[in-house]
This record gives structure tokens, C-alpha cells and sequence, in this order.
């Protein structure tokens, strides 16, 4: 079912791409990044699941599609996604679980997400580095992540409790 969240995800951010301005050019408060707001509501059913690998193979697979789709970087997306998960589990291990924690969580991706993907198009790119881009960026990001996490957050919680744990075979 996490599969369908995240392909959701995936089409939404693509028809908003459509229709909402993604241009630096003016100040938005509808900047998205879908994706990875799906991979940290998730990761508590795969972490009450125990497939911990199984979730981070979904973060490789969906940022390669994530790339085949909206940007023509074919491995970066993928790597990004996949420290994104890495760093959504240790910062889940250290939280309790609920929304303003999640939120938080949701905020720190984001940021990370944007200064990892920024700081690579600096070494890449050959672009000069310059701090405004990236708060804008992120900036813009917040007010729609807060309410697209909120609805997100209600329907995932509501498939996570009919998931039970699995026991691990060592206490059974």
C-alpha cells in the first residue's frame, strides 16, 4: 500500500508541475517536493514491519524514477533518496512518533534534500554558490509540505494501525 502512497505522490507532483509556478523569478508559497514527504510518512510501516532494506530500496527505486520522469540526472535523485531514508531512520529512532515530530523530520529532509541537490549543482554544474537560492527554495517549500504532510500524515496513520509488528524470528 506504501507503493501506492508514494505513485501517488509521484503522478500529483507531476500535474502540480503543470500548473504551479517553479521559476525563482517570484515568491511562491507553492513550491512541493511530494516525494520525499511520502518517503518519511511511510517509514514508520516499514520500521514497525521490520523490511527496514525493503524501504530503502524503494528510496533508490523512486528517485530513479523520480529522475526518469522530471529530471534528466539519471543516479542523483536516487542516491539523494536513499540518504534521505537513511537520515529519516536515524532521525525516527530518536523521536517519538507523532505529527509535529514527523513535521519536523518532513522540514530537516527537505532541507537536507535541497543543500545536498544545490551543493551538486555547484560542483557539477559549474554554477556560482549563493545562500539566497537555496532559503528560497526551501522557504517556498513549507507552506504547501505542511498541508500536503497533514493530509498525507491522517491517511497513512489510518493503514498503519491495521499493520501488525512482525515478531523477528529470534523471539519466537
Amino acid at each position: 500500500m506504501s507503493i501506492v502512497f508514494l505513485f501517488i505522490s509521484l503522478l500529483l507532483q507531476g500535474m502540480l508541475s503543470l500548473y504551479l509556478p517553479f521559476t525563482s523569478n517570484h515568491f511562491t508559497f507553492l513550491s512541493y517536493n511530494f516525494i520525499i514527504i511520502t518517503l518519511v510518512l511511510i517509514y514508520p510501516i516499514y520500521h514497525k514491519k521490520r523490511q527496514i532494506s525493503l524501504y530503502y530500496i524503494i528510496c533508490i527505486l523512486y528517485g530513479l524514477l523520480f529522475d526518469l520522469l522530471y529530471t534528466n540526472a539519471l543516479v542523483i535523485d536516487s542516491l539523494l533518496f536513499l540518504f534521505i531514508g537513511m537520515f529519516v531512520k536515524m532521525l525516527y529512532v530518536k523521536f517519538s512518533e507523532n505529527f509535529l515530530n514527523l513535521f519536523f523530520i518532513i522540514v530537516l529532509s527537505q532541507l537536507l534534500y535541497d543543500i545536498l541537490f544545490y551543493l551538486l549543482l555547484v560542483l557539477f554544474r559549474g554554477i556560482s554558490f549563493s545562500l539566497w537560492p537555496l532559503l528560497y527554495q526551501f522557504v517556498n517549500c513549507v507552506f504547501l509540505n505542511l498541508i500536503y504532510s497533514f493530509i498525507w500524515y491522517n491517511i497513512v496513520a489510518k493503514y498503519k494501525e491495521k499493520i501488525k509488528p512482525m515478531m523477528c524470528a529470534a523471539a519466537t
